[in-house]
């Protein structure tokens, strides 16, 4: 299956989160927060932030078997 590209907001957010959890932040977003269709909040984000829904979204359109496989851009 093709996904559609990722944009800005996405890659932030994974980012983020995988600042978070370091080296094992794939297996902490698919099995904690999308197997339980959980919204991540990021401690050290803005109260206003968005990113846990983003990855939310991500979850919905392009799921786990994707994220496997997904590597992060450099920064």
């Amino acid at each position: 299956m093709t996904h559609a590209p990722l944009n800005a907001a996405q890659i932030d957010a994974l980012q983020a989160f995988a600042a978070d959890y370091g080296r094992g932040w794939k297996a902490k977003l698919s099995d904690v927060y999308w197997y339980n269709a959980r919204i991540w909040r990021d401690p050290r984000g803005d109260p206003e932030s968005q990113a846990g829904y983003v990855l939310h979204g991500l979850r919905n359109s392009h799921g786990p078997s994707w994220l496997m496989g997904f590597k992060l851009p450099p920064r």
